[in-house]
């Protein structure tokens, strides 16, 4: 049995409408009687007549009707509207196999083989031995509209006019309208780790992504991280400026309907110093998005996340001085929230209940905290599921009683966090459910984080989970780490858990660019980075699954898989509980690890080869240098020759005419000198014929 809502609205006023919407029943009850889809009701008022009309031609078109939508619950029953006005209002009335709609089925859909290591068999070296190559389909991927734009302009004005992120104002102070103006948005925003779950009685996806602002307009420099909710259509349309009528619950406990505007930022609360931003990152992290039967036997969306905070350590008596001084300590530790639930104040993420905060209504939070245990300085990367197994319908309450975290996979250890009846009202307490007993060690590994986790309905009555971590690799080549996806299937048999299948490294022919610079890979110590971040569909009967990931931390892209549960349903699952540490040397995890290993090889191999990467850039650059030099030195070499060769004529041309000068100065010295000799000659012939004539002339003696 489900308790009753706690009526929003009082009596009075629901008779009102009532009697209003009376002249119009028969319009209503002629238009009740149809198949799934949605009802489309035109915006109605104490002054306005009321009409509803039915589709009986597509089911599947929520977001076809108007631009401004209010949408009714299925399960919802007032008859007085909530809705703002100038909203358009419709009640789905859709069954939750909308979920997976035509256009989703006639995808083109192709082969996609992966490698799932077994921990089932025994220690071997060969990690072929456990290997299970299984093959499923998948779609072309598709990235999400981001609208950083739009996004700002609703950051704006949540800070004008929206007392919960009013406080935050600090770290922006004017810059928004200025980034806007200068089109700066992509160097100060990222959106990326989106998280989804199905609505069932809305007929929608709600997608939670993580968004970080940086002030120096650098990625790896945020000053604070915050919570973007959007809504899609079963074909993952956005819906813009719609609104969703939710079950709520008060923080003084009372349960009403109200309405929740998307997109928005939601008021999650988290200690923040907008004057002191080095060294820490404010705001909600890796944030998960599940859904968690409550109390009244709803489905509502639950948060896990991890974000930084202070707690008190002392706090100075008075009569030893002459003011009270309190010390703070700060940690990153793992809170969860309930997204309909709200709380006054942040007394548990800032240490104390201060006066500025006290009556801003946040949504609930409670941090995550293992009993037993002093907090440590960082804690994140925890993998949160449901067993549906526990819930018991004999009883008033139905609900989930508790949610079950993965604290780490390299040796399995399994957390059950309290969801109702905590122990501490501050906190969610913790307990250390599961342990694997051949080791102590508390090292997180190289496989972590992910998905949440999805319960797998099979033939075999087993409790079954699967879900999408992430392998983080360092130093492989490729930058400073890769990350990529890694399917698992998780097993519990009474309270022992078992990792039973791991994958290796998965691509889904998803291409991942540049941290910085977005044609360039594997660059100086940045990650290379496609990262799983949640099952926003999980479909048992027709064997479909949607995977959101992110590449490059700054995008939404999504991807459909056919033939999860196929795979799994043929897996092996022979183990017991008391054998899960029998074979405590099997390799599994290394196994993983070599394959990522071998795919980060492969990826860098291929973009050296198509030349993105920064070692191929580096080498062609490199090349062009050494060409250039080449060029260089063949053009100096040539103009040395040139100038040899021009040289060798120069000389050789003053030699010839050395030579001809020389030689024309020794012809003229000899024609000179037989000139001179000729002249002599003559001369002296003159004067020897002078000397005969005058012998000639002379008188005989």
């Amino acid at each position: 049995m489900s308790n009753a809502y706690t009526p929003l609205f009082s009596t009075r006023r629901f008779k009102r409408t009532y009697l209003l919407v009376v002249p119009f029943l028969v319009a209503l009850v002629f238009f009740h009687f149809g198949y799934d889809g949605f009802t489309k009701v035109y915006k109605y008022h104490t002054q306005y007549e009321s009409l509803v009309f039915r589709t009986h031609t597509n089911p599947y078109a929520i977001s076809k009707y108007f631009p401004y939508l209010t949408i009714y619950p299925k399960n919802y029953n007032h008859k007085l509207p909530v809705a703002s006005d100038g909203q358009k209002i419709i009640k789905f009335k859709g069954s939750p196999e909308s979920v997976l709609t035509p256009e989703i089925l006639t995808l083109n859909m192709t082969n996609h083989t992966i490698s799932i290591y077994s921990s089932l068999q025994p220690s071997t070296k060969d990690c072929n031995m456990i290997n299970y190559r299984r093959d499923l389909e998948i779609s072309g991927y598709f990235v999400l509209n981001d609208d950083l734009i739009k996004m700002a302009h609703v950051l704006q004005d949540q800070l004008d006019n929206d007392e919960a992120f009013t406080p935050l104002y600090g770290f922006f102070e004017d810059r928004i309208p200025k980034i806007l103006m200068k089109g700066h948005t992509r160097q100060h925003f990222y959106k990326f780790a989106g998280t989804s779950v199905w609505l069932e009685h809305h007929g929608v996806h709600l997608m939670v992504s993580r968004v970080i602002f940086t002030q120096t307009a650098r990625k790896n420099d945020p000053q604070l991280s915050l919570l973007y909710a959007q809504v899609y259509d079963e074909n993952w349309r956005e819906l813009v400026d719609v609104e969703l009528v939710m079950p709520r619950t008060d923080p003084d406990g009372m349960r009403g309907y109200g309405v929740v505007k998307f997109p928005k930022f939601m008021p999650v609360p988290f200690y923040h110093n907008p004057d002191n931003t080095r060294s820490r990152w404010y705001g909600p992290e890796d944030t998960r998005l599940l859904l968690a039967r409550n109390k009244y036997g709803e489905d509502e969306p639950v948060i896990v996340f991890n974000a930084y905070h202070r707690q008190i350590e002392r706090i100075t008596d008075k009569n030893s001085d002459d003011k009270v001084k309190t010390r703070f300590e700060f940690y990153r530790s793992m809170f969860v929230g309930w997204l309909w639930q709200y709380q006054l104040g942040k007394l548990n993420t800032d240490g104390f209940q201060n006066a500025d905060t006290a009556n801003i209504s946040y949504i609930r939070v409670k941090e995550l905290r293992i009993s037993g245990q002093e907090r440590v300085p960082v804690e994140k990367n925890w993998t949160p599921f449901i067993d549906p197994s526990e819930r018991n319908p004999t009883i008033d309450n139905t609900g989930d009683n508790h949610i079950y975290l993965i604290y780490q996979w390299n040796h399995l250890k399994v957390l059950r966090c309290e969801l109702t009846d905590f122990v501490d009202d501050t906190l969610s307490t913790c307990t250390i459910f599961h342990k694997d007993h051949e080791t102590d060690s508390d090292d997180v590994g190289p496989i972590r984080g992910g998905t949440e986790l999805i319960a797998v309905p099979n033939t075999q009555g087993r409790l079954l989970w699967i879900g999408f971590l992430r392998a983080h690799i360092k130093k492989c080549g490729c930058g400073g780490s890769v990350y990529r996806p890694n399917f698992l299937v998780l097993e519990r048999i009474q309270d022992a858990f078992k990792l039973t299948y791991l994958s290796g490294s998965i691509t889904f022919d998803i291409p991942v660019y540049g941290w910085t610079d977005y044609e360039t890979v594997c660059a100086g110590h940045e990650a290379n980075a496609l990262i799983p971040n949640g099952i926003g569909m999980f479909d048992p009967e027709r064997d479909y699954l949607t995977l959101a990931l992110s590449v490059a931390d700054q995008d939404n892209t999504l991807i459909h898989v056919r033939g999860v549960k196929r795979i799994v349903e043929l897996l092996e699952h022979s183990w017991t509980k008391g054998g899960e540490g029998r074979y405590a040397g099997n390799r599994q995890i290394e196994c993983v690890v070599d394959h990522a290993i071998d795919t980060c090889h492969k990826y860098v191999e291929e973009h050296f080869r198509l030349g993105d990467s920064e070692a191929a850039k580096k080498q062609a650059e490199q090349e062009r240098k050494d060409k250039e030099k080449a060029e260089k030195e063949k053009e100096e070499k040539e103009k040395q020759e040139k100038e040899k060769q021009e040289k060798e004529k120069q000389e050789k041309e003053k030699q010839e005419k050395e030579k001809q000068e020389k030689e024309k100065q020794e012809k003229e010295k000899q024609e000179k000198e037989a000139k001179e000799k000729a002249e002599e000659e003559a001369k002296e012939k003159e004067e020897e014929e002078a000397k005969e004539k005058e012998e000639d002339t002379k008188p005989n003696t």
